[in-house]
């Protein structure tokens, strides 16, 4: 720990578990060099891997990242998962607390600070910094305004970047990080965190800038990996069934099979369209977006109920025999 003024620095590992992402790793370890934090404080440890050369980018960035205290390559265990290239990083780390930094995900400048205060004030073990999309178009803004308007009542938020205690996973990173997770592992950490009885604080001020959906491919797949990934961890949730099946009944109601049941389709469908206007509204004075993309903001919402319902389907009809715990990604 070493002071900078009147206040001591907590000292922090940062671990990038980093597998093919030569497009986005050297924007993501070069944003570290303008963080307002005490590099000498820091160890950067990237855990590279994959075919595309990633391992070479980041070997590549040594001499820039002399200003840190220490900065290490690892080379990642071949189609392992990402808890697997973590669990290769915190044997190397050395630190107090612990970073989480996903290796396509980009740190403004008081980032860093703003995720350690609240641990180093003993005001919880672990928190989560606040994301934003790198490329924002109609796609991405869906996710902002629904993260900004029901930002209050969200309990669980996606691990671009998380800081931890490492004394909260000594000895204990398989459970932790189990190597045979290979979808939602941030979600699981948390939760499990969590039930451990720590304390998790959402940081809005610790934003980092990533690659959210920004294209209805990618949004399908990021939502059924997501949504399959919940449903093996809590279960199907009959609540939620019966809202997509409602939406997606309703929808497909619209159909003229019958007059009564048009009627009643014309009714929900209204109903839901003025609910979603309505949160569009109220986060857009928030979150900066345009206004005509209020359009694609209710389409990717009756999106979002169709694929949760297939997700559900595809679960209780058992098509995808244990996704959650595969052994390795694929």
């Amino acid at each position: 720990m070493k002071l900078e003024g009147s206040k001591a620095m907590m000292s922090v590992s940062i671990i990038i578990p980093a597998c093919n992402e030569s497009k986005s790793l050297k924007a993501t370890v070069q944003s570290l060099l303008y963080m307002e934090y005490d590099k000498k404080e820091c160890e950067v440890i990237v855990v590279a891997g994959g075919d595309d050369g990633t391992c070479e980018i980041a070997t590549a960035l040594s001499r820039k990242m002399e200003a840190f205290s220490r900065y290490v390559i690892v080379p990642q265990m071949r189609q392992g998962t990402k808890n697997a290239a973590i669990q290769q990083g915190l044997m190397e780390a050395n630190n107090d607390i612990v970073v989480l930094l996903d290796g396509d995900t980009v740190v403004t400048e008081v980032w860093l600070k703003n995720m350690v205060d609240p641990i180093e004030k003993g005001i919880c073990e672990l928190t989560i910094a606040s994301s934003e999309p790198i490329r924002k178009n109609w796609v991405s803004d869906y996710y902002m305004i629904v993260k900004t308007y029901f930002m209050d009542s969200i309990t669980t938020y996606p691990g671009h970047s998380i800081a931890f205690k490492a004394s909260i996973v000594r000895n204990q990173t398989e459970y932790f990080f189990d190597k045979k997770v290979w979808m939602g592992d941030d979600y699981l950490f948390e939760r499990r965190v969590s039930e451990r009885g720590h304390r998790i604080k959402f940081m809005r001020d610790a934003k980092v800038r990533t690659h959210y959906p920004c294209s209805l491919r990618y949004f399908w797949q990021i939502e059924f990996r997501w949504m399959m990934a919940f449903i093996h961890m809590n279960g199907a949730n009959c609540k939620t069934l019966a809202c997509n099946t409602i939406v997606i009944g309703s929808l497909i109601s619209l159909v003229p099979f019958s007059r009564i049941l048009l009627m009643l389709a014309l009714f929900i469908n209204t109903m839901y369209v003025a609910k979603r206007t309505h949160i569009f509204t109220v986060a857009s004075r928030q979150y900066e977006t345009k206004m005509n993309r209020i359009f694609g903001f209710i389409l990717l919402s009756y999106a979002h109920h169709m694929i949760s319902l297939f997700s559900h389907a595809w679960y209780f009809l058992g098509l995808w025999k244990d996704p959650y715990y595969q052994g390795e990604r694929h």
